[in-house]
């Protein structure tokens, strides 16, 4: 019997730097009617995600929230099928069928076995090409969203972010303005026609397909969605950004104890030369638990349970933001923390130790990000929708692991100047 080897707790393990992130690989096939599809096979069962984009989400929408209603009436009820049948039908193939109406898209998501692609995609090419959309379901989905937009308005923090978006971006601008029960007694049942007659087209669509992809997958998928869906021209929308000159905003929200916080202003997108660096910054800063702003206003003044920063980007623009909830008698704390660790990111050097931790945090959570095809194929539709290329990806992994300290703090200076930070407050008092 071999001895029983010692092993000592207290010690860390050893940091190991990871020498590469690279792009999973993945093809592309072309359907007859100039649909692409880009796919990731690999995996152990055989099961597949079948994702179909339309170009169609809410900075597409004539009309406030009909690019979100639009997408989630899609299966319930087609020319051939009522919503029960519908979910009957995919439910007996063990299939999941969901609908997103994001910002810049509208998502058809499908998981299911292989060998159940036959009787899925015939139903599946229905619900996307013949919806009907019935005026009970609109009635049904309308109350729905605009209970949740009552319960999500009890909360300071929802309306900060609200707030912070019509702020950030303008409040006619469709990255900025946000759905009230107004807007959605306004949405009728020819508006979704019009919608979806104009944007779920091929001109508007791309395909994402992942897992164990077979060659007989890519031939139904041209048969179902390469050659009977109907053409049309290619739009393309522009908007123009706003952003509000005040820079200090105070609004009062239902919760008396406490306060929400955000800090933001409009940023690129990840096409721009500075996204890169901009994103060690803000992981620095507060992106990552062991953040800048998570070790001093949470672990060290113990102001608040979370700090974060993020940016988030668009094909068209994007935002950087700091969020907190405090209570209310620290806010002023707060702010000046936040600043205060802001000014010291770009003033003091930053540590290489501390830079090191986390670029190999970021490669990290890049590897697991590509885990799997379902997982890489993700990070491949992601760059494809917001930048229409891929070959920025690891050019960008590059510039990342490369960036020195001096670097961080002059995109800081350049872009975290106090003045061009728009702060709100959302509470019971100023």
């Amino acid at each position: 019997m071999s001895p029983v080897k010692s092993i000592q707790i207290n010690k860390p393990p050893r940091v190991r730097e990871i020498p590469e992130v690279r792009l999973p690989k993945y093809e592309k096939v072309v359907l007859t009617n100039g649909v692409p599809v880009y796919y990731v096979s690999g995996g152990t069962q055989d099961v597949v995600k079948l994702e179909i984009i339309y170009l169609a989400g809410k900075a597409y929408e004539a009309h406030r929230a009909v690019s979100r209603v639009t997408a989630a009436l899609l299966t319930e009820g087609t020319k051939n099928h009522a919503s029960e049948e519908l979910a009957e039908h995919f439910d007996f193939y063990g299939a999941v069928i969901s609908t997103i109406g994001g910002v810049d898209t509208a998502r058809v998501r499908l998981y299911c076995m292989n060998k159940h692609l036959p009787k899925l995609l015939p139903v599946l090419q229905e619900v996307i090409e013949d919806p009907t959309f019935p005026r009970e379901e609109l009635d049904t989905y309308r109350d729905n969203w605009k209970e949740r937009i009552r319960i999500d308005l009890e909360k300071n923090e929802n309306i900060g972010y609200r707030k912070l978006t019509e702020l950030v971006f303008g409040p006619d601008h469709p990255y900025g303005y946000n759905t009230d029960p107004g807007d959605l007694d306004k949405v009728t049942r020819e508006m979704l026609i019009d919608h979806h007659h104009q944007y779920f087209q091929p001109q508007q669509m791309a395909i994402f397909l992942s897992g164990k992809v077979h060659e007989s997958a890519l031939h139904l998928l041209d048969k179902y969605f390469g050659q009977k869906l109907r053409s049309g021209k290619r739009q393309v929308l522009t908007s123009q950004i706003e952003t509000n000159s005040e820079r200090t905003h105070f609004f009062p929200g239902p919760q008396k104890h406490q306060s929400s916080i955000r800090i933001g202003r409009p940023m690129f997108t990840k096409t721009h030369p500075d996204y890169p660096g901009m994103y060690v910054a803000n992981t620095l800063l507060g992106g990552y638990f062991g953040s800048r702003l998570m070790s001093n206003i949470r672990e060290e003044k113990g102001l608040t349970y979370g700090i974060y920063s993020n940016i988030d980007t668009f094909s068209q623009g994007g935002c950087f933001y700091i969020s907190t909830e405090v209570a209310s008698k620290n806010v002023r704390l707060c702010l000046d923390e936040i600043y205060s660790e802001i000014e010291r990111l770009k003033t003091e050097p930053i540590p290489d130790q501390e830079l090191q931790m986390v670029k190999n945090y970021l490669m990290g959570s890049f590897l697991m990000r590509m885990d799997g095809p379902f997982n890489s194929v993700d990070v491949i539709k992601s760059l494809l929708l917001e930048t229409d290329q891929t070959d920025l990806f690891e050019p960008m992994i590059r510039k990342m692991k490369e960036i020195t300290p001096s670097e961080i703090q002059s995109l800081l200076k350049t872009y975290l100047d106090r003045g061009d930070l728009i702060e709100i407050v959302v509470g019971q008092a100023k």
